[in-house]
């Protein structure tokens, strides 16, 4: 057989010329008539066909080795897809879309899959598609090729290759951390449940543990649940420890109160830092007294705090230690309010008669003491002493010696330990002579 390779002088003239006839339609997509001389002639008929067998494999895309799928077909497992080998070597895109029972599985375009509980009972099968640009005439080559079907089983729930175990130093104060189990499948969903003699600790479901006074001495584990979708919840329990007593605490910083002055204000008891991170009580002082039953990290004054110092004593809450406790400093309270009236019995008197006055004072929720001043102007009048024990206190005072002319009356309440100063508005009161004729009388 002879090629372009043989060179120009091992052809005929006519075979040159058909030789170049044949190359230029194969370059232009065009057919053309063989000549004459080559027509009769066997072995350019053997060359034309090896010519079109080779043009045909350019223009067509073939799998050579069909795709595979591999992977064990359960839930939790990862399914693999192996792509097809396809004749042309270069030049052609490979893409895949995993179907279920035929249609394709949204999100699911890789090389691997990994199976769910959907899955159950269903074919899964990965397809190829394959797309190229047609060789010698620029067309585009496409073949969609599907891999054999498997059919996906409930599978075994997942196992701790290795179980779940604590790190951290166990002793009061100190936080305690979960190691998460090693599945033997992917994709499993961990939680945590720590467990104090093997009952569980309420709102303990993280992956750290403070250590409380009410561990000391007992044993602290936690256990690890592996969930996989579709599959029994699987248990892994690590070994426990012992919570021990430890080092003492110390004060980092000081505890305060935080709240307002006000009665009725709902103060709160701040801890401050300690060296352990541990609980606490609490007992709240009045003037450096215990309140009863004020144990509580909260505290609402009450009437009885009014003007007094509030204070809130904090222990760290740990069996074995002795005075790690701290108070905080005094948090005054205001006084309660008071408000107080003053009133005549008339607005105008003749000299030499007496006039009647009413004095009050009131405080809600108090019951004020001390004493109750009424001014004419600048100058005291009249004091009256408070007996207490009501929220309203009223007195009487009786003018009988208020010279003619206008005076302007006013009530000062002094006020006490628990209750407010206050001062009534002035009262005008007029002291007139007597007229001509009549007698003043009392």
């Amino acid at each position: 057989m002879l090629s372009a390779a043989d060179g120009p002088s091992m052809l005929s003239p006519q075979r040159a010329v058909g030789a170049v006839a044949i190359t230029s339609a194969l370059a232009l997509g065009t057919a053309v008539a063989a000549p004459a001389s080559l027509a009769a002639d066997p072995q350019p008929r053997a060359t034309h066909a090896a010519q079109s067998d080779l043009l045909g494999g350019l223009l067509n895309l073939e799998v050579i080795t069909a795709p595979l799928l591999g992977g064990s077909p359960q839930v939790g497992n990862v399914l693999t897809a192996v792509a097809p080998v396809w004749n042309l070597l270069t030049g052609v895109t490979t893409s895949v879309t995993w179907l279920r029972d035929g249609v394709a599985i949204p999100g699911a375009t890789g090389l691997s899959y990994l199976s769910t509980a959907q899955d159950v009972g269903r074919t899964i099968t990965a397809q190829f598609t394959g797309n190229a640009l047609g060789g010698l005439l620029g067309t585009v080559l496409s073949l969609v090729v599907p891999t054999n079907g498997v059919v996906v089983t409930q599978g075994a729930s997942p196992v701790a290759t290795k179980p779940t175990a604590i790190s951290g130093v166990p002793q009061l104060g100190s936080t305690l951390s979960a190691i998460a189990p090693v599945w033997n499948v992917l994709n499993v969903l961990t939680s945590f449940q720590w467990l104090r003699d093997g009952v569980p600790i309420a709102g303990a479901t993280g992956l750290t543990y403070s250590l409380t006074s009410n561990d000391l001495g007992r044993q602290i584990s936690v256990v690890a649940t592996g969930l996989l979708d579709g599959l029994d919840p699987t248990r892994s329990v690590s070994s426990f420890v012992t919570a021990l007593l430890g080092g003492r605490p110390e004060m980092v910083e000081a505890p305060k109160v935080v709240g307002g002055a006000s009665v009725g204000s709902l103060l709160t008891a701040d801890p401050g830092e300690w060296t352990q991170k541990i609980e606490f009580v609490f007992q709240w002082l009045r003037d450096g007294v215990p309140i009863t039953g004020a144990t509580a990290s909260t505290y609402t004054t009450t009437a009885a705090d009014a003007g007094r110092e509030v204070a809130v004593k904090v222990v760290p809450d740990i069996t074995g230690y002795d005075g790690a406790a701290a108070t905080t400093g005094a948090h005054l309270v205001d006084k309660l309010a008071s408000l107080t009236a003053l009133k005549p019995a008339s607005r105008q008197v003749t000299r030499g008669t007496t006039a009647v006055v009413k004095l009050a004072v009131y405080a809600a929720s108090g019951a004020p003491s001390g004493e109750l001043a009424l001014l004419d102007g600048s100058t005291v009048v009249q004091r009256f002493p408070l007996p207490g024990g009501s929220e309203l206190q009223v007195v009487t005072a009786r003018l009988s010696k208020l010279g003619v002319g206008t005076h302007r009356l006013r009530a000062v309440y002094l006020g006490d330990d628990r209750t407010a100063a206050t001062a009534s508005n002035v009262a005008v009161l007029k002291v007139v002579k007597a007229k001509k004729g009549k007698k003043s009388g009392r």
